[in-house]
């Protein structure tokens, strides 16, 4: 009888104990949450850091602005003449040529420059212009430009005879059609080859 007893205590300790272990294994999962998919961690991180990272600017467009800006280059300065202002262009008296070695070449019609004054106009015969161009090779400017301007009257002069007039009045430099007016001195043009002049002038006939 004890023997009985001992074993049926013995098989409800097991069946207990195995009754416990289950109830315990159950618990423990049951607890425990299910990690989440990390497919959609890292989507969501990704999404984030894209809708949040500012855009950057094309490499290319910042390289074309830097090469138009490197390439664009300031106008060269110009070299004046201290006595015109501008490039190439000298100016002299006037009184050098009238009586100089040509002064016996300017007869028979009358030349006025600038505002000079003048006798009463009877007719006028309209404007005209001339330039002349001179051997400037072994010469000083002011004589290369001296002879340029004393064949310029010349011809002023033989052009107001052809018209009937016997005098030319308002005589002005027009070099590169630029008009400089000065009843003392006149524009002219000189390089290492070559002089030259160019002149306006008003055709009248005086009373």
């Amino acid at each position: 009888m004890t023997l009985k007893t001992t074993a049926l205590a013995l098989a409800m300790t097991a069946v207990l104990a195995a009754c416990a272990s289950s109830g315990s294994n159950t618990q423990s999962a049951s607890s425990t949450p299910a990690p989440a998919p990390s497919s959609t961690s890292s989507a969501s991180s990704s999404s984030s850091s894209a809708s949040t990272a500012p855009a950057a600017k094309p490499a290319a467009s910042t390289a074309s602005t830097g090469t138009a800006s490197s390439t664009a280059a300031a106008p060269a300065a110009a070299t004046t003449s201290p006595d015109s202002g501008r490039r190439g262009i000298n100016r002299f008296p006037l009184q050098d040529v009238l009586t100089g070695p040509d002064a016996s070449k300017f007869n028979g019609v009358k030349l006025y420059f600038g505002n000079q004054k003048t006798p009463v106009v009877a007719q006028k015969f309209g404007e005209d212009r001339t330039s002349v161009r001179t051997n400037s090779v072994n010469k000083t400017a002011k004589h290369a430009c001296g002879i340029a301007l004393a064949s310029a009257l010349i011809r002023f002069q033989d052009a107001a005879r052809r018209k009937g007039a016997d005098a030319v009045v308002n005589i002005r430099s027009n070099y590169d059609n630029i008009e400089f007016s000065s009843p003392t001195e006149f524009e002219c043009a000189e390089g290492a080859l070559m002089a030259g002049v160019a002149l306006k002038g008003d055709f009248v006939k005086l009373k």
